[in-house]
C-alpha cells in the first residue's frame, strides 16, 4: 500500500473518483493520498443512493480508490473506526493500530461479515460512521439487497434467465400496433421535425427544444410520448421528476391546444421535483409551458393532488426506479397507483418487459433498479390495468415496420412503459 502523507486542517473532504464530493470550503494543499484497498467482499455505496461499485469493486481483484483526507480528521475518524468495531463486535478483536490501511480494510470487512443480519445493534456505530463519509459499507449475503457479482453471473451466463414468461400479463400487441401506425403514419412529419442537435450558437440550458442525439430519453421514448399526449389529448399532465421529457409535454400539448382541436382546454402540466435546483434541465422548471413546480418529494405530497387527474390524463413517472423501505417508486407503486380514476394513463421509464434488465447496466454499472419487477407483479392477473405501449417491446416486435417507415430516426433502445386504468373494482 501506499504511505499515508497528508497536512493538517480543520476541513476534510472525501474523493471518490468522479464522484467526488467537495466540501471545503478553503483550499488545503494535499500532500499525499491514501489509497485505500476495498475488500471485494464488500459492496460499496454512495449514502444518496448513487451506485459507486463499479469503480470500487471487480470481480477478481480488487481496485484501489484515492481517498484524500486531512490528518486531523483521519486521526479523529480512525480513533472512533476502532472504538466502534471494538464496541460492536465481540468475535473480531479490535487491533490497536494498522500498518497499513488494507490491514484495517480487512479487519473491518470480517467484522461486516460477523456484525451485520443479527438482531443486536452490532453494526450501528460503523454504518453511520461510513455514511458520514457518504458511502455505505454491507456485506456480500443472501439477505442483502445488492446482487453479487457471482450470482449476477449464474444468472445472465449460467442460466441465460433474460426474458420472463409473464403469464397473466397481456402486452396487448394489437393496441401497441394501433399506437405504432400513428407514430410512424399519422404523426410521422411531427416527429421528424425533431433535430438531432441545436444550432450553433443555441444555449442548450435556455432551450426548450427537445434533440434525440442528446443521449437522455431516446427518439424511441420521445417519439411515443408525443404520440402518447397526440393521441389521448390529456387535459392535465402530472410529471414527477423533470427532464427532456418536459421538452416533449411542453410542445406536444401545444398542438393539441393550437391546431384542428383547438377548442380543447388548454393542456395543464404540473412538475413534482424535490431538487429543482439540482436538475440538468432546471431552466425547464420556468417555461411558460410549467402550470405548476411542486417541490417536494412525491412521499410528501398529498395524495389529493392525484384525484384530479380524469380519464386521458397522465401520470408521468421517472423516479428512482428503487424497490426499498420509504422508496418513491414503493409509495407510487402501493399509495399513488390504486387511487388513480379509471382511464388515467401511467408512465413508468427504464422498463425493458418481458426482457431483464440488460446485463451491462446490471454488472458493469451496477444498477440495482428493481421497479420493472414490482410492475411486473402489479399488472400480472390485474385486469383493472392495461398494457398502452413500450418503446423497448415494441422495437423488438416490430422491428422491421419502424425501420421501414423511419429508418434514419431508428434506435435499438427504449424504456418507457405505459398503462392506464380500464375499471375500478
Amino acid at each position: 500500500m501506499k504511505a499515508l502523507s497528508m497536512q493538517s486542517s480543520r476541513s476534510a473532504f472525501v474523493s471518490c473518483g468522479a464522484l467526488a464530493r467537495f466540501t471545503a470550503v478553503s483550499a488545503f494543499l494535499l500532500l499525499g493520498f491514501l489509497s485505500i484497498h476495498f475488500h471485494r467482499d464488500l459492496s460499496v455505496l454512495r449514502a444518496d443512493g448513487e451506485d459507486i461499485g463499479s469503480q470500487m469493486l471487480r470481480a477478481e481483484q480488487a481496485l484501489p480508490i484515492k481517498i484524500q483526507i486531512l490528518e486531523k480528521e483521519r486521526d479523529e475518524w480512525r480513533e472512533r473506526a476502532l472504538a466502534a468495531e471494538a464496541k460492536s463486535s465481540k468475535n473480531v478483536q479490535a487491533p490497536s493500530q494498522f500498518s497499513s490501511a488494507s490491514d484495517y480494510i480487512a479487519a473491518f470487512g470480517k467484522y461486516i461479515k460477523v456484525g451485520y443480519f443479527s438482531t443486536s445493534n452490532n453494526g450501528d456505530d460503523l454504518w453511520k460512521l461510513w455514511e458520514e463519509q457518504g458511502v455505505h459499507v454491507v456485506p456480500v449475503h443472501y439477505y442483502s439487497p445488492i446482487v453479487s457479482d457471482a450470482d449476477l453471473e449464474e444468472h445472465y451466463v449460467a442460466r441465460k434467465a433474460t426474458k420472463f414468461d409473464l403469464i397473466g400479463l397481456d402486452m396487448n400487441d394489437s393496441f401497441q400496433h394501433k399506437i405504432l401506425t400513428e407514430m410512424t403514419v399519422t404523426y410521422r412529419d411531427e416527429l421528424l421535425a425533431f433535430p438531432k442537435s441545436l444550432p450553433e450558437g443555441v444555449d442548450p440550458s435556455k432551450s426548450l427544444t427537445y434533440t434525440y442525439g442528446q443521449g437522455m430519453f431516446n427518439i424511441n421514448d420521445a417519439s411515443l410520448y408525443h404520440t402518447i399526449i397526440r393521441h389521448f389529448h390529456p387535459q392535465r399532465i402530472i410529471e414527477v421528476g423533470s427532464g427532456n421529457s418536459l421538452k416533449i409535454s411542453m410542445a406536444a400539448g401545444k398542438l393539441n391546444d393550437n391546431g384542428s382541436d383547438s377548442g380543447r382546454p388548454q393542456t395543464d402540466i404540473t412538475v413534482i421535483e424535490p431538487f429543482p435546483d439540482q436538475s440538468h434541465n432546471s431552466h425547464l422548471l420556468k417555461a411558460d409551458g410549467i402550470n405548476r413546480l411542486v417541490v417536494k418529494k412525491i412521499q410528501d405530497v398529498p395524495l389529493e393532488e392525484f384525484d384530479v387527474l380524469e380519464a386521458n390524463d397522465i401520470l408521468f413517472l421517472d423516479s428512482s426506479h428503487v424497490v426499498a423501505t420509504g422508496t418513491d417508486t414503493v409509495h407510487e407503486f402501493l399509495n399513488i397507483l390504486p387511487r388513480l380514476a379509471k382511464g388515467v394513463i401511467v408512465h413508468v421509464h427504464d422498463i425493458f418487459l418481458p426482457h431483464d434488465l440488460p446485463r451491462h447496466w446490471v454488472m458493469g454499472e451496477h444498477r440495482g433498479w428493481s421497479e420493472q419487477y414490482l410492475l411486473a407483479a402489479f399488472l400480472m392477473y390485474n385486469s383493472d390495468f392495461e398494457v398502452v405501449a413500450s418503446s423497448s417491446y415494441m422495437v423488438h416486435k416490430f422491428q422491421e415496420e419502424i425501420k421501414a417507415a423511419m429508418p434514419e430516426r431508428f434506435h435499438q433502445g427504449g424504456g418507457s412503459f405505459w398503462f392506464r386504468r380500464i375499471k375500478k373494482t
